[in-house]
């Protein structure tokens, strides 16, 4: 049977089990609508800490429209949730829609983190609230779907060199065509938290890469194909999401 799974509201506080949670309109719609929740179904309420097993408790209609329902759900379980030691991934600006697509696969592959990176060869100069906005709300369906337990960190934009220097301890690959293979020993790659850094159209610059280099990064290449920015991502991703399984 399929997992039905449902947002908590998130301008409540942590609840614990036995607690009974009003839904927001669109959740309630969504699960009235969408998934055909009844009184006493069960469900999964994912949370910035963890999902939890829950159960329909009512449904109440709004006295002014038949339409407008609020479901009434109650915690059953506690908030479980492991740590999430997936890679970093920095991922170049791309077209709107493409990066919409690489946020939504890169939450489902596990990546603990994306940065939108500005690079020498990007065509976008400025990220409105709107796109950042968006991109929390893809990755949070995208976890609803694939029940992730903590949710993937939307990072603010950066300019590739200050994500390059700021880069933490464990591997650390660009991906380049130039690149050696992609490395067969990734021991060290799935016990520490990886970066993953990916380029824009037309590649990263020759300095871009000299720079990567001189601060620890390793260049890999994905194979003799020409990848779109967000095919190599996602790529990465899961070579690295099936050793891991």
């Amino acid at each position: 049977m399929k997992i039905r799974r449902l947002s908590f509201p998130s301008h409540l506080p942590r609840p614990e089990p036995g607690d009974t949670i009003a839904l927001d309109p669109a959740q309630s719609r969504h699960g009235c609508n969408v998934l055909r929740l009844k009184v006493d179904s069960t469900l999964e309420l994912v949370a910035p800490w963890g999902i939890a097993k829950a159960r329909i408790k009512k449904i109440s209609t709004h006295p002014d429209s038949n339409d407008a329902k609020t479901m009434w759900v109650e915690l059953t379980g506690p908030f479980e949730a492991q740590s999430v030691s997936g890679p970093r991934l920095g991922l170049a600006l791309i077209k709107w829609s493409r990066f919409d697509w690489a946020v939504e696969k890169a939450a489902e592959l596990g990546a603990a983190s994306l940065t939108p990176l500005y690079t020498q060869r990007t065509k976008f100069s400025d990220i409105g609230d709107n796109k950042l906005s968006r991109w929390h709300r893809l990755a949070q369906e995208a976890r609803k779907q694939c029940g992730r337990p903590l949710p993937m960190i939307i990072e603010e934009p950066q300019k590739l060199e200050q994500f390059l220097e700021l880069a933490q301890e464990g591997p650390k690959i660009i991906f380049d065509s130039s690149g050696a293979p992609f490395p067969q020993d990734l021991s060290q790659a799935l016990s520490q938290q990886a970066t993953l850094v990916i380029g824009p159209e037309g590649g990263f610059t020759p300095l871009e890469l000299s720079s990567a280099l001189n601060l620890g990064f390793t260049k890999v290449s994905l194979g003799p194909m020409a990848l779109k920015s967000e095919t190599a991502a996602l790529a990465a991703l899961a070579v690295l999401a099936s050793l891991a399984w």
